[in-house]
């Protein structure tokens, strides 16, 4: 189908078949040689679907007689004829002239019938097998055997109302009889011990973060440490269950029990020591959710030493390679003057050359007494 904008959609037309429709015929035309074709059919109205990718498509059907149909599947020829009046007919009769309905298309082979099956549709007398006869015929037998006069009707009314009041007054007799000696209670026989089932559960850790425990300060190594929830916030999902009285809740500092008679049982541990005596439920009725939160014991930062030394013993190398490097530049430097002094004259020079070779012995030593000697422990 085209659109006026410009726009393109899918359009399904089931090509369906009935005994009820007359078989299309062939005649020699009025003029000329040609023939002239009589095609009795019947279409739907298009209906909104989807296709494969799921996108927005429209579905139609178009039903022949069975003869056609099978003349149709042998004949390509016949079947863009078949087409080709479908797409007129809906373009004319459903569309209205707005969209236009393009006439290529392709044959779904894998496809039976889109949309399952195929619409309900009227089909005129003439384009019947027998005109419409048995159609008329079940009607006129229906209207006889199942007419009804005014007076009828009136009898039936006032019968319906006698009977009414009859059964009302039964009922009220049954209600007013003395009541008999009471039978013993039968007690139910359950075939088997009901399933109880441990519900789905989330438990929400919920507190506050201090950003400045996780920057270093310069010169100041950071202190490892765990920080402890302020609140512990427990979800428990209880479908089925329509009552907040039907939840039995019992919480302990360390331990938290939800049942519902016969149907659920949660047993959960908590990680940290709560205050049982400060803690507030809810039931959400829509969402069928228990909701507890239990604030925990307030409790200082947990130190952990070894990873305090393991950072204090890095910055502490740290510092001794940024000396070691100082100390080695100045050895550089003075050499470096030495060098200068003696290219100004021999025995200056030889004299500086000596000075020089003892500077780089003394910068071999230094070194090496750095790489051997272990940082300082704090």
């Amino acid at each position: 189908i085209r659109f006026r904008n410009g726009q393109t959609q899918k359009l399904f037309i089931n090509i369906v078949h009935s005994d009820n429709l007359d078989d299309f015929s062939m005649s020699a035309a009025d003029k000329g040689g040609g023939k002239q074709v009589h095609l009795p059919y019947s279409l739907s109205p298009p209906r909104p679907d989807r296709d494969l990718k799921d996108q927005y498509c429209m579905t139609a059907d178009c039903a022949v007689s069975t003869y056609t149909f099978f003349q149709v599947v042998q004949n390509p020829q016949l079947l863009k004829m078949v087409v080709d009046i479908a797409a007129d007919g809906l373009a004319e009769r459903f569309l209205k002239g707005y969209e236009e309905v393009k006439k290529d298309f392709k044959v779904m082979e894998r496809m039976k019938c889109k949309g399952g099956f195929p619409m309900p549709m009227s089909v005129r007398a003439e384009l019947l097998k027998d005109k419409g006869k048995s159609a008329k015929r079940s009607m006129k037998s229906a209207a006889q055997g199942d007419a009804v006069t005014p007076s009828e009707l009136k009898q039936m009314r006032a019968d319906a109302k006698a009977k009414r009041a009859a059964e009302k007054a039964a009922d009220q007799a049954v209600e007013e009889e003395p009541a008999a000696s009471p039978s013993p209670p039968v007690e139910e026989q359950h075939t088997g011990a009901p399933r109880i089932r441990v519900p789905k559960h989330r438990l929400i850790h919920s507190g506050s973060i201090d950003l400045a425990d996780y920057m270093e300060a310069h010169g100041h190594p950071k202190v490892a440490t765990t920080t402890v929830p302020k609140v512990l916030r427990l979800v428990v999902e209880l479908p089925t269950v329509k009552r907040s009285s039907d939840v039995s809740l019992e919480v302990t500092c360390n331990n938290v029990v939800v049942e519902v008679q016969d149907k659920f049982y949660l047993d959960l541990p908590l990680s940290y020591e709560v205050e049982d005596a400060n803690g507030t439920a809810k039931f959400d009725k829509a969402k069928q959710e228990l909701t507890l939160e239990l604030p925990v014991v307030p409790k200082p930062p947990i130190f952990r030493p070894e990873a305090a030394l393991s950072e204090q013993a890095a910055l502490a190398a740290a510092e001794h390679e940024a000396k070691a490097g100082e100390r080695r530049g100045d050895y550089e430097g003075e050499l470096a003057e030495e060098e200068e002094a003696a290219e100004d004259g021999d025995g200056v020079g030889d004299a500086g050359a000596d000075a020089g070779k003892d500077w780089i012995d003394k910068l071999s030593s230094a070194e090496l007494v750095q790489e051997q000697t272990p940082p300082p422990a704090q």
